[in-house]
């Protein structure tokens, strides 16, 4: 899974509401179901802690968790709600498994529009035996295909979303980015820009997760995590490096077969380099399944969705003086720029508002 997972947004609350026409009643049935199971199974975090039916160490967990999602408000000025104070132990690994698909010789993707969030880049199921199927159609139609399992859930705030165990098994930080990210959507959506909500929803979940360490005075995990993500931003670079190799090679002037061939080229290197790297930190095996099994251009696009950016919304963020409130109302005014205009100013690296207000 990609960082952070990579992580599910609101399919579930657009099935509800009104799909498009292209989507069959059956999907609506699924996701409609999935969501409502998910809100009727949630329980309150302080009525766990209280009820007397857990452990020393679920209970320490819960308490840190509801710290964090009170940090998330009162430090980083995210949402305060009623969202993460409640929990569901989903009995699985994964709440979701999103489906991405990308033509053979493009990496333009494929995308769903849905009536409340608009055009994204794959479409979640919450059985994974139905997101294969739909996985084996795309197949079938000369795509290639990703399906990513997914552990976190978000409805930007139209419910009171629950922590899921499927949150909890990687540990602290990982379970305090998760809660920052989804906090994050609920900050700030922009219809028809996913690359621009995930990479935002994930650099805050980063900036985060420092925030929180610091004020933990957990100065050892924090040292850990600023090498875990220096390590990641080398991936991406690699990846990115990938993206621009397949872009040239798509966009030439070759035939069919010759494009095939240096693609195959490319992605052999690309293996080559990663393992190399991979290696040499001592974590091939961390790293295989998630940046070298199976890699395509639709695996290639959901990295480029979720990481691209953000390197940039970080360096925003500390031309901002690392004032959350300054950084949020300076992104939102991106909401009134197109894509392309969105990228540029973001890439500008100046803390101040667009005058396309």
């Amino acid at each position: 899974m990609f960082d952070k997972s990579i992580l599910t947004r609101i399919l579930i609350l657009s099935s509800i509401l009104q799909l498009s026409a292209c989507s069959t009643l059956g999907y609506i049935a699924h996701t409609s179901s999935g969501h409502l199971k998910l809100m009727g199974d949630r329980q309150e975090i302080s009525s766990l802690i209280n009820d007397g039916s857990l452990d020393q160490t679920q209970i320490n967990i819960f308490k840190d968790i509801l710290r964090m999602r009170e940090f998330a408000s009162s430090k980083l000025l995210l949402p305060d709600n009623k969202s993460y104070t409640s929990y569901v132990d989903l009995k699985r690994d994964y709440v979701t498994w999103v489906v991405f698909a990308t033509p053979t010789l493009s990496l333009q993707a494929e995308s769903w529009c849905f009536w409340l969030v608009g055009c994204v880049p794959y479409r979640g199921y919450f059985d994974e035996s139905k997101a294969q199927q739909f996985a084996n159609q795309l197949r079938q139609q000369q795509l290639e295909v990703y399906v990513a399992p997914v552990p976190a859930y978000s409805t930007l705030g139209w419910f009171s979303d629950p922590v899921l165990s499927s949150m909890l098994n990687r540990g602290e930080l990982v379970t305090a980015e998760y809660i920052f990210h989804e906090l994050a959507h609920q900050q700030l959506y922009i219809k028809n820009d996913t690359s621009f909500n995930e990479a935002f929803a994930s650099a805050v979940g980063k900036i985060g997760v420092i925030a929180w360490l610091k004020s933990e005075n957990k100065n050892a995990e924090l040292k850990r995590y600023l090498q875990s993500q220096q390590e990641k931003q080398q991936i991406y670079q690699i990846i990115d490096g990938l993206r621009d190799q397949l872009t040239e090679i798509y966009e030439s002037a070759l035939s069919e077969r010759e494009k095939i061939h240096l693609k195959q080229d490319a992605f052999a290197e690309y293996q080559q380099l990663i393992t190399s790297k991979t290696k040499q930190w001592g974590k091939y095996k961390s790293y295989n399944r998630w940046v070298i099994e199976d890699m395509n251009n639709a695996k290639l696009n959901a990295f480029s969705t979720y990481q691209a950016l953000v390197p940039a919304f970080v360096i925003l963020f500390k031309a901002c003086n690392k004032s959350f409130d300054k950084f949020y109302r300076v992104v939102e005014s991106a909401k009134y720029l197109n894509k392309k205009q969105r990228v540029e100013f973001l890439q500008d690296g100046q803390c101040h508002t667009t005058s396309h207000q």
